[in-house]
């Protein structure tokens, strides 16, 4: 036997093929279902229509019967009566028990049944004999049919109808019929069940009730019956089947030849698309060189080669995404991703035995050339410094990291020295002017190096041994390599686990606050106080702010450092005002970071406003390094404060990358000479002369002088020679904790 129609019907275990199966049966069924519905509708209309005009006749009919049978009842009873034969029922007569007594007579003079005698009486006490027959209903259950008449000699003749006799009719109207007589109270008077009708009436939507009501007439006690016949809901059937079953039969057949020409039809037509499918599915695998082989120049064919053109085409494109993926969009290099590939691939080449470096680039003063000058100018630079690291050496690895960052691979035996001769040629070129069309700019570079597999033998690993000697090179002065030593690890853990801690002390306010006095020139009082940062360090004791500070600036948490301490200042600020502590102000340093946010008004407003401190009794101290960023922005921010009342202060002038033109648009009101022009006054004629030249500066921009880092007599003589207004520095007190200080500005003002 052959298996091919069998195996024909694997297309079903497709979606789609189940999809048009299920449409080719639904679309032969629904019509087939809907003619069966209506055959069976009318067929059940007709049936039932016919059948319940029948059964009303019959119950009609059965009725009637049972009256003619109550009215023969009283006619033999009114024979026997007249002919005195009154005294048992004759042999298949309709009356069950009769019996007679005379008008008067005792119970005792009562002939034939006395017990029926005494029921009617007692049913009929206050009816006067009959003259002619009558019908009562007896008060036992089961309800019991008198008769009664008046014989000739005047006696009382009382009989029952026989039930057998009177209910035949309803025995006779069939076996699958239930049958029940009421009165009209609804007490029933007789129940008659055909050998079929079990379950008569508990189930109404497969049984039908007809009735007909009987006037009995005369001087009956009860007047009118109601007649009830229950009886199956009628089938209709043929060949001794029902018709819902032939019909159902017909359904099915039809469904099972559809569904035989439609999974042929299916299988035709799912062929070239299983086949696409698969196609599909191995480009989706990745394999970029699929095609598929269907023939036609139907829907499907035209299909095929849509998707042949699209594969084609997708093959190209992975072709260009993965070549973008692994480089660089800006310089053409490998990037990240590319690298990380490269480098890997190098590791694995040799087990991980083989020699090479790892040099990890980052552009020094990048940054500033891109926000002085904008993206585009720095994505120019970028590009030469790409170009440039591509010309050290054409067997070199090189790779853009991501933004001013560079990595280069040194390959090779002897990697360590070949890398610091690759590192000074990348130093030398990379120093060189970037000379653009409208301007020409210096970054110069940092470099780290880690080798393999001296320092690691995994690709993060280097990069991060690489990345630790970076930074270490960058601490250093920049401009210069270092090769990864594991000190230099040890170094950035600590430094990890120092920020991790100062996290952790600024919730649980472990900062504190110094104060070192600024003197008055002229009287040698105590005017103002600089606060400065102090970090009380569970298990460490105090920590100098050297300490803390630049990484507090590196990791972003000096703009919350910042915020405390100026909290903690306005605070102890107000304590002294209350004490009459008659302190002029307090300066506290703002960091470039706390003004990139713009919130810096707000916080320092809310300081005074917390603390009920007089705006002109703090002073913020920036430094130069403002000016290396979005100028606009921190002018527009220091007008606010100097506008709330706050006085401006520019620190460590001349250190950092104030111009003139800057300098004179900055609002500020004082200005302090750094330490660095201080400390060789009295040995170093170049360093008065440049003194001279700050203050005579500041003294035209009229601002407020005053010269930090003094240490001897002398230097405080100089500067006071040159009329600076304040002086600070460990000639008159060191920072000092607030006890301290308020004892030393209290020994001053007593003199």
């Amino acid at each position: 036997m052959s298996t091919k129609p069998l195996l024909a019907w694997h297309w079903l275990r497709r979606r789609l093929a189940w999809r048009l199966c299920l449409l080719f049966v639904a679309g032969a069924l629904l019509p087939v279902a809907l003619s069966d519905w209506l055959v069976i509708t009318v067929m059940d209309g007709v049936a039932s229509k016919l059948d319940g005009d029948h059964r009303t006749q019959a119950v009609r009919a059965a009725s009637r019967q049972v009256l003619d049978r109550i009215k023969l009842g009283e006619r033999v009873l009114q024979s026997l009566a007249q002919a005195g034969s009154v005294g048992s029922a004759p042999a298949g007569s309709p009356l069950a028990h009769v019996g007679c007594v005379a008008p008067g007579e005792t119970a005792a003079a009562i002939a034939g049944d006395a017990a029926t005698v005494a029921q009617w009486r007692a049913l009929d006490a206050r009816a006067p004999a009959p003259d002619h027959a009558r019908v009562a209903l007896g008060a036992e259950s089961p309800v019991r049919i008198f008769v009664a008449a008046t014989a000739s000699d005047g006696r009382l003749c009382v009989a029952t109808l026989a039930e057998d006799f009177l209910w035949e009719p309803l025995r006779n109207s069939g076996d699958d019929a239930a049958w029940s007589v009421r009165d009209p109270q609804g007490d029933i008077l007789a129940q008659v069940r055909g050998a079929d009708a079990e379950g008569a009436g508990e189930r109404t939507d497969e049984w039908r009730t007809y009735t007909a009501r009987l006037f009995l007439g005369g001087d009956g006690v009860d007047q009118e019956w109601t007649f009830a016949q229950s009886a199956p809901a009628p089938r209709v059937d043929w060949h001794h089947q029902p018709v819902t079953a032939w019909l159902a039969t017909v359904a099915i057949a039809t469904l099972l030849i559809v569904g035989l020409v439609g999974q042929s039809r299916i299988r035709r037509a799912l062929a070239p698309l299983e086949r696409l499918t698969a196609g599909t599915q191995r480009l989706a695998r990745g394999e970029s060189r699929t095609r598929v082989e269907v023939r036609g120049d139907d829907e499907i064919g035209s299909l095929a080669l849509a998707f042949n053109d699209m594969a084609a085409k997708l093959e190209e494109r992975a072709a260009l995404l993965e070549h973008r993926a692994a480089h660089d969009d800006l310089t053409g290099l490998v990037n990240r991703f590319g690298l990380m590939r490269i480098l890997e691939s190098l590791l694995r080449l040799d087990g991980g035995r083989g020699e090479l470096a790892v040099l990890f680039i980052d552009l020094d003063f990048f940054k500033d050339v891109n926000d002085r000058h904008g993206h585009a100018v720095g994505d120019q630079v970028l590009c030469l410094a790409a170009r440039r690291l591509t010309e050290v050496d054409e067997n070199l690895v090189v790779a853009r990291k991501g933004g001013d960052e560079f990595v280069v691979i040194v390959r090779g035996s002897a990697a360590e020295p070949r890398a610091r001769g690759v590192a000074s040629d990348i130093l030398a070129t990379l120093a060189q002017p970037y000379v653009l069309r409208d301007s020409s700019h210096v970054c110069g570079a940092s470099i780290g190096i880690a080798l393999c597999p001296a320092h690691a033998d995994a690709a993060e690993e280097l990069l991060r041994c690489a990345d630790i000697a970076l930074y270490e090179s960058k601490r250093a002065g920049r401009g210069r390599f270092t090769v990864f030593d594991p000190a230099l690890d040890a170094g950035i853990r600590r430094r990890h686990d120092t920020l991790a801690a100062l996290r952790l002390g600024l919730e649980r306010r472990e900062l504190v606050v110094h104060y070192q006095p600024r003197i008055d020139a002229r009287s040698g009082r105590i005017e103002s106080a600089e606060a400065l940062a102090r970090w009380q360090r569970p298990g460490h004791g105090l920590v100098p702010p050297n300490d803390f500070i630049e990484l507090a600036e590196a990791s972003g948490l000096i703009a919350a450092l910042g915020e405390a301490v100026l909290d903690q200042a306005m605070s102890q600020m107000a304590r002294w005002t209350q004490a009459g502590l008659p302190l002029k102000r307090v300066s506290v340093n703002v960091s470039p970071r706390q003004f990139e946010s713009g919130a810096l008004p707000d916080q320092v407003r809310g300081a005074l406003r917390r603390h009920a401190v007089d705006p002109s009794c703090l002073e913020l101290e920036v430094t130069e390094s403002v000016l290396s960023g979005d100028v606009t922005q921190v002018t527009r921010q220091l007008d606010g404060l100097r506008a709330l009342g706050v006085t401006v202060a520019m620190d460590d002038f001349g250190t950092g990358y104030s111009s003139m033109a800057l300098l004179r648009s900055l609002p500020i009101d004082v200005m302090k000479i750094d330490r660095t022009f201080v400390r060789d006054l009295e040995t170093d004629p170049n360093a008065v002369a440049i003194a001279h030249a700050i203050v005579a500066l500041g003294r035209s921009l009229s601002l407020r002088l005053v010269a930090e880092g003094i240490e001897t007599p002398g230097q405080a003589r100089l500067l006071r020679e040159m009329a600076c207004d304040e002086f600070q520095g460990y000639l008159f007190g060191k920072p000092m904790a607030a006890p301290e200080f308020e004892a030393l500005f209290t020994a001053t003002e007593r003199g």
